[in-house]
């Protein structure tokens, strides 16, 4: 039975319990690690396919959790896995030209960018394979084909996606669903301003979300629950994603464990 519950989300399961989930699962399943240097790819690599991150100025992660152009050169050389570089900010009209300046500079040392938002989708794929980031808060196969249209290759849903969606999603686009971390609250992510309407910051803009809904009772939220991370790899999820860039630590401490 999957249940729900308002409860601080921790790293009680690891990178570790997930690869060898993989393993026995679907090995072709991938496990994809939150970075932010290249120490971490050292602690998570042997338990990981490939690794993510938010580009320094451009994603929804704070300042401390974002990595420059000549990190991601350190990074490339650290590791042949695979790489996935998150500019996942809402640009206004006169920000696009810099981001897929930045998204270009950056094109021969990843192999995927994260995007929110649609209108650089198009341009983007020209460069790069396109991973539509939880924000775009992809929740059907109808949404999944218009993206599909326009250059993505796959999505990464929200936690709130049941399996049945999961496998209809999949027929269009690879599918990549959050597992444990500190995983968002609103059911539609992406779709939430509550911050920005009520304390005045936004992930969407500044790459910083206060999480007000964590402070609310009666919201409430899927727990990892061990059947219910099989449905959704049954029903077609290509990639699991360790959710949480800000808790990498606790994550390669775990891993050791």
């Amino acid at each position: 039975m999957i249940t729900s519950t308002f409860i601080g989300h921790k790293y009680c399961i690891i990178v570790k319990y997930y690869y060898y989930l993989s393993m026995r699962e679907n090995k072709s399943l991938e496990i994809v690690s939150p970075i932010c240097s290249v120490e971490d790819i050292k602690m998570l690599e042997n338990y990981s396919d490939g690794f993510y991150f938010g580009m320094a100025g451009f994603s929804h992660s704070s300042k401390s959790f974002e990595i420059n152009k000549q990190e991601m050169e350190e990074l490339r050389k650290a590791t042949s896995k695979k790489l996935y570089c998150a500019f996942n900010r809402m640009p206004y009209t006169a920000d696009e030209e810099l981001f897929l300046r930045n998204i270009a500079a950056v094109s021969e040392l990843v192999d995927a960018v994260i995007i929110q938002d649609a209108g650089l989708i198009n341009s983007v794929a020209r460069l790069l394979p396109v991973h539509l980031s939880v924000g775009v808060s992809v929740i059907s196969y109808q949404e999944a084909a218009f993206y599909k249209n326009i250059g993505a290759s796959r999505v990464i849903v929200p936690p709130s996606v049941m399996p049945d969606e999961i496998a209809a999603i999949s027929s269009v686009l690879d599918v990549e669903v959050f597992v444990s971390g500190n995983l968002c609250r609103a059911l539609q992510m992406g779709k939430c301003w509550w911050d920005s309407y009520e304390r005045k910051s936004s992930a969407k803009r500044f790459g910083v979300c206060s999480k007000p809904c964590k402070h609310i009772t009666g919201l409430t939220v899927m727990e990892d629950d061990l059947e219910f991370i099989k449905a959704m790899i049954s029903s077609g999820a290509k990639s699991l994603k360790i959710a949480g860039r800000g808790d990498i630590k606790e994550v390669a401490e775990n891993s050791k464990k």
